[in-house]
C-alpha cells in the first residue's frame, strides 16, 4: 500500500472514530439532560406556548369557515370595525386560512410568545451549559423575559379594563393561560430566581443601558413598523389582514390608526397626536419599569449568590 492510500485510511478511520465519539457525547448529554429537573421546567415552558398558538388558530380556522359558510358575522369579530360579513363572504378559503394564521403570528403578544419560547426551547437543551450560550444567557435571557412581562402587563390589564373574557371560547382561556400569564409568568419565575446566571454578572452601565436599549427597540419597533405596514396596506387598499383587531382592518391594534378619529380612547377630549404620544410614553415606562426592575434583582441574586460562596455560614 502506498503513502497516499495509508494516509487516506487513516482519515477515514479518524472520521469514523469521530462520528462514533459524537454519537456516544450526544446520548449521554440527552440521558443527563433527562435527569436534571431544569431541562423538564424549560421544556415545557418553551413548548406550550408553541404548541397553544397552534391550537388556536386552527380552532379559529375552523370558526372563521364555519361563520363564512353560515353567512353569520364571527362572534370573535368586532361589529363597530369596518370590515364586513359581505367581505369576510368573498373570500377564498384559502384566504380565511391564511388570513387567521398570519393574524396570529404577527400580533405583538404572538411576537413576544415566539422569543420567549425560542429562548426557554434552547436554554432547555443547553441545560448543562446553561448561562454560557450565545442565545442562552443572562442578557439575552433578561432582553426576553421583558419583552414577555410588556405582553403579561398589558394583555391582563387590558382584560381588565374590556372584560372581553365575557365573551371567550374554550381556545382564549387555553391561549391567556398559556401564551399570556400562567406559563410566561412561571418563565420569569424561572430566570429570575432559579436561572444561572455567572458570577461575573455584575453592574455594568454600559451593558446596562445597551440592553435596555435593544429591548426597547425590540417592543417599540414591533409598533413602528407594523404602523408604517399598516398606512401602506390601507393607501393600497390591500387585502385586510386583522379586521378584528382595528377599524380600517390593516393594523394589529386599532390605537396604531392614529390619524382614524374613531380609534379614540378618550371619546374625543384629547386630539389623536396626544393619545400616540402618551400611549407610546406609557410603554417607555413600563418597559424599562420592568428591565431596570428584572436587571436589578438579578444583580442583587448574583451579589447575595457570590456572598454565599465567599462566606458559606452567611446562609440561612
Amino acid at each position: 500500500m502506498d503513502q497516499t492510500s495509508t494516509i487516506a485510511t487513516h482519515k477515514i478511520k479518524h472520521k469514523i472514530k469521530h462520528k462514533i465519539k459524537h454519537k456516544i457525547n450526544y446520548k449521554q448529554n440527552i440521558i443527563e439532560l433527562s435527569k436534571n429537573w431544569r431541562f423538564w421546567v424549560k421544556l415545557l415552558i418553551g413548548f406550550l406556548p408553541i404548541l397553544s398558538m397552534i391550537i388556536f388558530s386552527s380552532f379559529q380556522v375552523a370558526r372563521i369557515l364555519w361563520f363564512r359558510a353560515n353567512h353569520v358575522f364571527p362572534d370573535f369579530w368586532v361589529a363597530k370595525y369596518n370590515t364586513t360579513l359581505a367581505e369576510l363572504e368573498s373570500w377564498s378559503v384559502f384566504q380565511c386560512v391564511f388570513q387567521v394564521y398570519f393574524r396570529n403570528i404577527f400580533l405583538y403578544t404572538s411576537y413576544s410568545t415566539i422569543i420567549f419560547s425560542a429562548f426557554f426551547l434552547n436554554s432547555a437543551f443547553n441545560t448543562n451549559h446553561e448561562g454560557n450560550g450565545k442565545y442562552d444567557n443572562s442578557y439575552f435571557g433578561l432582553w426576553t423575559i421583558v419583552i414577555m412581562g410588556f405582553t403579561i402587563f398589558f394583555y391582563n390589564l387590558s382584560l381588565f379594563i374590556t372584560k372581553d373574557y365575557q365573551t371567550w371560547a374554550w381556545n382564549h382561556w387555553m391561549s391567556m393561560f398559556l401564551q399570556h400569564s400562567l406559563v410566561p409568568i412561571a418563565g420569569v419565575i424561572y430566570f429570575l430566581l432559579f436561572y444561572q446566571h455567572k458570577a461575573t454578572f455584575i453592574y455594568n452601565r454600559r451593558k446596562m443601558l445597551s440592553w435596555w436599549g435593544y429591548a426597547g427597540a425590540a417592543i417599540i419597533g414591533y409598533y413602528v413598523i407594523f404602523t408604517i405596514l399598516g398606512y401602506i396596506f390601507k393607501a393600497s387598499h390591500a387585502w385586510k389582514l386583522f379586521p378584528d383587531m382595528s377599524y380600517s382592518g390593516y393594523f394589529p391594534y386599532d390605537f396604531m390608526e392614529f390619524t382614524n378619529p374613531d380609534a379614540t380612547y378618550t371619546a374625543g377630549a384629547l386630539p389623536m397626536g396626544a393619545q400616540t404620544f402618551l400611549i407610546y410614553f406609557a410603554f417607555i415606562l413600563i418597559m424599562s419599569g420592568l428591565y431596570f426592575g428584572f436587571y436589578f434583582a438579578i444583580i442583587k441574586r448574583v451579589k447575595y449568590q457570590n456572598n454565599i460562596i465567599k462566606n458559606p455560614s452567611q446562609k440561612k
